[in-house]
Order: structure tokens, then sequence, then C-alpha cells
């Protein structure tokens, strides 16, 4: 199915006449012999060893970008600002900070991390794997709870709703660990909170913002003054503060606009797809999607960027692969013990399967990086493991 894929991948590529699309193969075809060379030397040492330390990796990331949100609630300058995709970031002591997502209020206006990815909703589902790995595979909670605390401060909606469908099975799953159930409810209620009262807690932070514009000193504050001051020359102060609050990243009405995006630029692939069955060829797709748009507003997920990019067939066994790899995932976790240590790693890395797969459905493609293919090869290396027991037993 894989080479499949790959085959109908390529086909698209030579069809698009691109030599950038055609180096995009070669690099993705690279990333698979990675995938390859790692399922062949992979053992239980590995993963354990591989996953403790990103575990740890992640819980210094997160401290990292709690010490940026106080810095900048402090209203320190930072570090550096550098250029991601076009955004304009700050950077704090180890982790980014994005001025252009709204602020949760806690008292001051402290926007959302992200560590050290491009966006918080990726930081959130980074965040994951360590997450499963610390509060079931080592039970070292001190260390969880700060995880929590770092999905918790990106407010990132993808990685609650994700956490929350799986707690009914999480509860069922570890009724005797009642600890397990408890730490994922706590990210789901805190993130849930924070949506509670960010609505209210920014529009009183920008009316604010228009009351004091002389006393103003931290620049991303000046700037947004600025913007609030152009907008209130044609519309009222309320239309202008709701204006902002649509076009941010962390109300309920700013997801809303991140799903219409989504929607949007899903019907431009569909589109294209219809008169293109062969597709763009590899790292096309949303060059295509934003050609297409002209301007406006589009974004699509990973699968459909996927889709578009290897055709109707190519896409079609695309998605196949991953289904049947998260079917394989929800099995295990489901009828895996949890009776002995190698049993929970089990538990963890298909958890953290399924937490790469849901991303794919509104980030990136769920193949598009290494740190994708090393979840991928644990996973298929323990598939191979419990397959070689049952024949021996």
């Amino acid at each position: 199915m894989l080479d499949g894929y790959l085959l109908a991948l390529l086909l698209a590529t030579i069809e698009s006449a691109s030599a950038y699309s055609l180096i995009h193969w070669c690099i993705l075809f690279a990333k698979f012999l990675f995938f390859a060379f790692l399922l062949f030397y992979l053992n239980e040492k590995f993963i354990v060893t591989t996953l403790r330390i990103y575990a740890n990796l992640m819980v210094l990331t997160v401290l990292f970008a709690v010490v940026a949100v106080v810095v900048a609630a402090l209203g320190y300058q930072p570090l550096a600002t550098v250029d991601l995709h076009g955004t304009l970031t700050n950077f704090y002591f180890g982790s980014y900070y994005t001025p252009h997502y709204s602020p949760i209020c806690a008292p001051a206006p402290i926007y959302r991390i992200q560590g050290l990815s491009e966006e918080p909703g990726t930081f959130g589902f980074v965040l994951l794997p360590a997450f499963f790995w610390l509060v079931i595979a080592e039970k070292a909670y001190v260390r969880s709870a700060i995880i929590v605390l770092g999905i918790s401060l990106t407010m990132s909606l993808g990685t609650g709703l994700f956490l929350l469908m799986l707690l009914p099975l999480i509860a069922w799953k570890f009724s005797s660990h009642y600890k397990v159930p408890v730490f994922f409810l706590s990210v789901i209620c805190i993130i849930g909170t924070m949506y509670v009262v960010s609505g209210p807690c920014q529009t009183s932070y920008l009316e604010n913002l228009q009351k004091n514009q002389s006393n103003l000193k931290n620049k991303d504050e000046i700037a947004l003054s600025s913007v609030l001051d152009e907008c209130t020359k044609l519309h009222s102060k309320s239309e202008c503060i709701s204006i902002l609050k649509y076009n941010s990243a962390s109300t309920a009405s700013g997801k809303v606009h991140s799903f219409k995006d989504r929607f949007g630029g899903t019907l431009i692939a569909w589109s294209y797809l219809k008169n293109h069955v062969m597709g763009t060829g590899t790292g096309l797709g949303m060059s295509s999607i934003n050609a297409i748009a002209a301007g406006t507003s589009a974004n699509a997920e990973g699968y459909v960027v996927a889709i578009l990019e290897a055709g109707i067939v190519g896409g079609l066994l695309y998605l196949c692969l991953f289904a049947i790899m998260g079917w394989l995932a929800i099995k295990a976790i489901v009828f895996t013990a949890i009776y002995s240590f190698d049993d929970r790693v089990m538990v963890v890395v298909a958890l953290s399967v399924c937490s790469v797969l849901v991303m794919g459905a509104q980030r990136i493609q769920p193949d598009i990086t290494l740190w994708h293919l090393w979840i991928y090869a644990m996973w298929f290396y323990l598939l191979q493991k419990m397959s070689c027991s049952k024949v021996a037993g």
C-alpha cells in the first residue's frame, strides 16, 4: 500500500514537470528510507530510551515556555525576533511567542505558548506523546503536571477535543489507576475554562488598550492599539473589538474562523482534483490551493493536501494506510493489558500513533517529518513483536 502511494505520487510529480516537486519527492522517499532503517535497528531498549529522552526534553521546553510567558507578561523585550512562515515571532529563552495569537488574561495579557513549534496547536499535539509516556509508562506525576500545564497554555482546541474523545476509553482502561484519567480530565477542564474566560477577558484587554494609549510601552500593545485606532475611523469601537477577536486564534469565534479556512481549502482541493485526477505532484498541494484562492483565506488539513498531491488513486491508498494504522492502534489500546511496563509502553505508543493521525486531520500531513516516522517505526516494531509472540505462544 505504501509502495502504491509513493508510485502514484511519483507519477503525479513527473506529470507536473517541476524540478521543485521532484526534489520534494526525493526528500520524502529519503524519509521513508530512514523509516526502514529504524525498523531494521529498533529494539525495546531503543524505544524506551528515546521516549524517555523525548519526554524530558518536552518538560524542559514547557519550562522555557513558562519563562517566556512570565517575561512577556512583565513587558520585557524579546531576545530576538524571527520570521516563522511569514509571521514575526518573538524569541524568549528557548521558546517562541507570537503576538497575533489572542491573549489569556491571568491577570496580565499572556499569549498562547507554542514552544519551538510554528504555532500553539502543533505544540499541543507534540506534547501528547510525552504526556502519555510520563503519566502512563513512568508514572512520573510531577513531570506529567508540567506537561499538563504546557498543553493547557497552548489552548489547543484540537488537543482538548482529542483527549475528550479518549477520556471514556482511558477511564475504562485505567479504572484501577485513577490518576491517569484524572490527568486527562485536568487538561480538558483547564482548556475548557480558558475558553470560557478568554472571550470576556480579551474584550476587557482591548478596551483598556484604547483607554491607556499614552501609557503603553510594549511594542506589541502599541501596534495593536494602532490597528484599533485605524479601525475605529470606519467602524464603532465594539465592532472593531469584535473584528479583532474574530481574526485571532484563541477565542471560540477565532477557532470557527480557523475551521472555515480549512473547509475552504478542502473545497478548493476537491475542485482541482475533479479536473486533475493525477494530482499536483509532491510539495505543490498548498501552493495550488493558494493560487486558486487568489488572496482569500484558505487552508487545508494534512490528509487533503496529501490526496491533492498524489491524486485520486494515490490519495485513496494513503487514506487506507493510515486508517488501518489507526484501527490497529485503537485495537491495541482496548485489548492490551496494563500489568507490566512493556504493556504500558505498547499503550503509550498506540496512543501516540492516534495523536499524530488526529493531528493530520487539522495540521500538517501525518508523515511529513522524521518525528512522525519515529513514532510509526516504534509502532510497527511493537506490532511485529506482538505478532511473533502470538505465533510462538
